[in-house]
Formats: structure tokens, C-alpha cells, sequence
């Protein structure tokens, strides 16, 4: 079985699967749309450009394109949901979703883009798989099997924000974190920042988050962003937003700030 590379980051726009060879962003719809990700992703993971519908994301799941399908997650499957009647786009175009976890609980990790909204997001979906306002149809198994044992940890970079400390960067990125956290932070980037101690980091280093693939759901502040608005768009509250990231001034975020959603 193949090794699985979970993606936790947006993809880069020289990247080929989801943007120059995409069918979707070269037809004028590419991200942020959930179809140009997943097809690219799915793209991405085989290699070999997918067979899956072109059309809106419910449509997904009812096309003939060869692949399997069933309700019970997969790594490299494309997680599908419709809304209202398919076919009918007046009452919403559904979603789909690329599962890049599964946790022993059956809840799943999912990396996602959204139709004129967020280029990339990764979201933590309980067992069961619903979605607010949609209806869960099941998954499109890759062709490839991939070995769920054997799922490689990737990195992602924080750069440190004026006012950062370590407990404060690892309860961004950790849920229940404890100083064996702390310090597997440290040790990741004593090599590029030999000063780096528990207490001791600089506004900004580029810091190496290791192992994040227990995310449940983050957002990468961007210009213009508030926090009224990020709380609406992700069914949520400037109060929590405000706990849950130790914001002490609610109308002071900064372009690339990465919060915490739950």
C-alpha cells in the first residue's frame, strides 16, 4: 500500500493539479470552489487527471466515472454532499471534500475550498458526516489504496506575531496541549533558531508546527478580514473566537494570523 501525504496547507499557484492543468480553473471556475480542489487534489494524489463530473458538487456522487463509492471514510476519497433536490442549483450546488484523516472515533479531517469564499480550509467532520444545511451522500474512493497506518506528518510554518509564546502558538495548533508539546516545538526548530527554549522565541521566526494533522478547523486571517465576519461565515462568535485565540482586542487581527474556529 502506498504512504499518504496528508495536505494541510493551500496549494501553490504554480501548482499544476490545481490550477495551469485544471479543468476548472482553465474554464474560468477554479478556486476558491470546492469542485476545482477536489478534482485537482484527486488529481494530485493519483496523478493521473480524474474521471469525476465537471458538473456541481452533488452531481458528483450519481455520475458513472468509474470509480467505487460507499458510506465509510478512506484516505484520498472525495467526501460528497448535496443540498435540496440535485440538479436544481436555485436551492444550492452541494459540497465536496478530499478526507485526509480518519480518526478512531470514525470522525474525518477534510481539506476544502468554498465557491467565492475561502481558498483552502481543512474541517473536522463527526461520524455521521453532516454538514450544516446538507444532506450527506457518501464517498468516491481513490484508486489508489493508501496505507492508513503509515501517513506521513506534515509540516506547516508560523510566523511569530509580536506578543506570541509558545503556549499561546501551540494553543492555536494543538487541541489539549501540554508541555511535551511545547518542547517537541522547540526541538523541531533548535536547528534553524539554536536559542529557541520554551520561554524564548522572536516576533518573526518562521516556526515548524509539527505533526498538526489533528486540526479541526483554522483560517488564515486576510486583508480586509474582521472578526464579525469570519464568526458569521463559520457559524460562530467574536466572543469564542476571541477565547478561543486570546485576542485581546477584538478589532485588531493581522493578515496572516492564523485562528483557531473550535
Amino acid at each position: 500500500m502506498t504512504k499518504y501525504v496528508p495536505r494541510l496547507d493551500a496549494p501553490a499557484k504554480d501548482n499544476k493539479y490545481y490550477y495551469k492543468d485544471n479543468i476548472f480553473y482553465t474554464s474560468g471556475y477554479g478556486m476558491p470552489n470546492c469542485t476545482a480542489y477536489a478534482w485537482g487534489r484527486f488529481y494530485e494524489l493519483t496523478g493521473k487527471k480524474p474521471k469525476l463530473s465537471t458538473a456541481n458538487a452533488e452531481r458528483w456522487y450519481d455520475k458513472d466515472d468509474g470509480y467505487k463509492r460507499g458510506k465509510t471514510p478512506k484516505l484520498g476519497a472525495v467526501a460528497c454532499w448535496k443540498q435540496g433536490i440535485v440538479g436544481n442549483s436555485s436551492d444550492g450546488a452541494g459540497h465536496v471534500a478530499i478526507v485526509e484523516k480518519i480518526y478512531d472515533d470514525g470522525a474525518i479531517l477534510t481539506s476544502n475550498s468554498a465557491w467565492k469564499g475561502t481558498n483552502f480550509y481543512l474541517k473536522k467532520i463527526s461520524k455521521g458526516f453532516n454538514l450544516n444545511g446538507y444532506d450527506f451522500q457518501g464517498f468516491i474512493y481513490n484508486p489508489i489504496t493508501f496505507d492508513e497506518n503509515n501517513i506521513t506528518q506534515e509540516e506547516v510554518l508560523y510566523e511569530v506575531l509580536k506578543g506570541d509564546n509558545l503556549t499561546k502558538i501551540c494553543n492555536k495548533f494543538y487541541s489539549n496541549h501540554k508541555k511535551s508539546t511545547i518542547d517537541m516545538v522547540v526541538n523541531a526548530n533548535k536547528k534553524k533558531y539554536p536559542s529557541i527554549t520554551a520561554n524564548y522565541i522572536v516576533t518573526g521566526w518562521e516556526l515548524i508546527i509539527p505533526g498538526i494533522a489533528n486540526d479541526e478547523e483554522y483560517y488564515t486571517v486576510k486583508k480586509g478580514d474582521t472578526l464579525s465576519e469570519i464568526a458569521l461565515k463559520y457559524n460562530t462568535t467574536v466572543a469564542n473566537l476571541v477565547k478561543l485565540n486570546d485576542i485581546k482586542n477584538p478589532d485588531l487581527i493581522v493578515v496572516g494570523q492564523k485562528l483557531r474556529l473550535k
